[in-house]
């Protein structure tokens, strides 16, 4: 990751007093998608403004790997029209520079009485390439740069290539004051629509994107509790500190730091779970896939002490954001009676690390599985501690999160046998990640070792009919349900019939369920050769990030025509 964060070196120069927040340290964090910083990231950065006819938006990275624009060929869009697929920074922030493997395509044939699209990258309200029809100052002037393809407007490819800021000769003055970087299909107005034939291929497409934001400011309005460890009067060493903190770009790193002599930390959460840290108290981290990475602890985070000694200490709590700008509180009074204590190891031959491994006991046996609504899937899983021993008699949690929920909530509790192998059988009321955590010791607040599975559920629904008999020409109205959560957004769905019990289903509408899980469509039966048959409608419910299920289809329904 190319990221800078705040560490211990910033105690040594602290003087006396901590009462004010520590100055502002600019830092730069990364945020990812698709092929990028030798992964694979899904997007969740890159989202399209203004949809438009006769363009399409890919904003997931699987199934070909890209993310961009693509004119569908022999569409038609509206002059003066154009969108545009916008990575946009959290406010407060700016891209510093930005490293893509990308493509453009330009081939455009058009219809009569129409002219050609452009395709523009722009970082803010700076182009720095394209292609196509778009005012002459801009092309001339790209084009004087080699940034201009197929000047003036003719065909051209840039194959795959990968480009940074540096190369990009519009951005030499570049001021590191930008928010977006966008992928631009449009119309120049000029008077009449664009159009292409079914020869075209134009595409503004990205393979991988790295993107540099630079957070130059400290996170927002930390507050800190006067309770636990902070609440005065003698405290235990292991009493926690509770703290409200917000800032543009999240916050990467919360610590309680001694300075009664040498600044030490003696407890500290630092949420990129990915790199061996932890989760929040409901069950977030960092992700670099988000142009906001980190966690908001705006609803009050817990933290402990895990090493906080005896006696009268001084102590200041910090928050490190994203981008690893820091913020101070304190100091802070207390008088420790007991030193922290973490109580008794959790299960025999516990050490302080351990490994947590869960498979899914049929199927493929691996760590996901696709399952129908209700159905149930049995997961195994063992502890071993650092040495590879089995640690028996554990205590292991079982928390799950709904693909469509950042938070974690605990279900129960599975034990530990001689061999150091649990057992859970999940079912599938949502599509979910099946979190088995481990703690090292018994008083432990954050896990020392998880294991994971994901169990997909798909989606499904009631179908009913009315009326269940029609004659021809006359319409049914097809309506039902979603069985289990309700969705954030409305769904898309597509609406198939068949003849009699056999052979395809064939699509005849579609349609969207909206945020209360019901839809509705209507078919009218026009041929007469419809007459004394029965036909059979079902709902194919596409996937969607917004909703907790794979995607599936609804219950079948039978309508009779007379």
């Amino acid at each position: 990751m190319r990221r800078t964060t705040g560490g211990l070196a910033a105690l040594a120069g602290m003087l006396a007093s901590f009462a004010m927040a520590a100055p502002a340290q600019a830092g730069i964090y990364t945020v990812y998608a698709c092929n990028a910083g030798g992964r694979l990231w899904d997007n969740r950065s890159w989202e399209q403004d203004d949809p438009i006819n006769g363009v399409a938006a890919d904003q997931d990275c699987s199934g070909d790997g890209n993310i961009g624009l693509n004119q569908r060929p022999g569409d038609r869009t509206a002059d003066g029209a154009q969108t545009a697929l916008r990575f946009l920074t959290p406010a407060g922030t700016a891209i510093a520079d930005f490293r893509l493997t990308k493509r453009i395509i330009f081939r455009n044939p058009t219809q009569d009485g129409t002219h050609r699209y452009h395709v523009v990258t722009a970082l803010g309200g700076t182009v720095i390439e394209g292609a196509g029809n778009y005012p002459n100052a801009v092309r001339e002037r790209l084009n004087g740069q080699g940034r201009w393809y197929g000047y003036p407007e003719g065909n051209a490819d840039t194959g795959i290539v990968t480009v940074s800021r540096a190369s990009f000769p519009a951005l030499a003055g570049y001021q590191g004051d930008a928010r977006s970087l966008t992928l631009r299909i449009g119309c120049t107005q000029r008077g009449t629509p664009c159009s292409s034939t079914g020869a075209a291929h134009i595409a503004n497409n990205i393979r991988g994107a790295e993107i540099d934001v630079n957070d130059p400011t400290a996170p927002r309005d930390l507050t800190v509790d006067a309770s636990g460890l902070l609440r005065g009067g003698q405290v235990a060493g292991s009493d926690p500190v509770r703290v409200k903190v917000i800032d543009p770009s999240g916050i990467r790193r919360v610590e309680i730091i001694d300075v009664t002599g040498a600044p030490a930390v003696v407890g500290s959460e630092d949420y990129y779970a990915d790199g061996g840290g932890v989760q929040t108290d409901r069950g977030a981290s960092c992700n670099y896939r988000f142009s906001s990475p980190c966690p908001q602890l705006s609803y009050g985070e817990t933290l402990r002490p895990t090493s906080l000694q005896a006696g009268r200490r001084k102590l200041i709590v910090r928050a490190t954001d994203t981008g690893g700008n820091i913020v101070d509180r304190g100091p802070y009074e207390a008088e420790v009676v007991t030193p922290s204590d973490r109580g008794a190891l959790n299960g025999g031959n516990a050490t302080e690390t351990a490994t947590i491994t869960a498979r899914f006991t049929r199927g493929n046996r691996g760590t996901r599985r696709t399952i129908g609504y209700l159905s149930k899937a049995d997961v195994a899983g063992q502890l071993l501690n650092s040495a590879g021993q089995p640690i028996t008699n554990a205590r292991v949690a079982v928390l799950t999160r709904d693909i469509d929920d950042d938070d974690a909530k605990l279900r129960s509790f599975v034990t530990t046998d001689g061999e150091g192998r649990f057992a859970y059988r999940a079912t599938a009321y949502a599509s979910r990640l099946y979190q088995f955590a481990w703690t090292s010791h018994v008083n432990d607040v954050r896990y020392a070792a998880n294991g994971y599975v994901t169990l997909l559920a798909r989606a499904t629904s009631t179908l009913n009919p009315s009326p269940r008999s029609v004659r021809v020409g006359q319409r049914v109205k097809l309506y039902g349900r979603l069985a289990g959560k309700r969705p954030r957004r409305s769904v898309d769905i597509v609406a198939q019939g068949r003849a009699g019990k056999r052979g395809r289903f064939r699509t005849f509408a579609d349609g969207t369920i909206g945020r209360d899980g019901r839809f509705r469509v209507r078919y009218r039966f026009r041929d007469p050769a419809s007459r004394g048959r029965t036909f059979q409608f079902r709902i194919k419910i596409e996937r969607d990030s917004g909703y907790a299920y794979w995607g599936g289809y609804s219950r079948v329904a039978e309508v009779r025509v007379r």
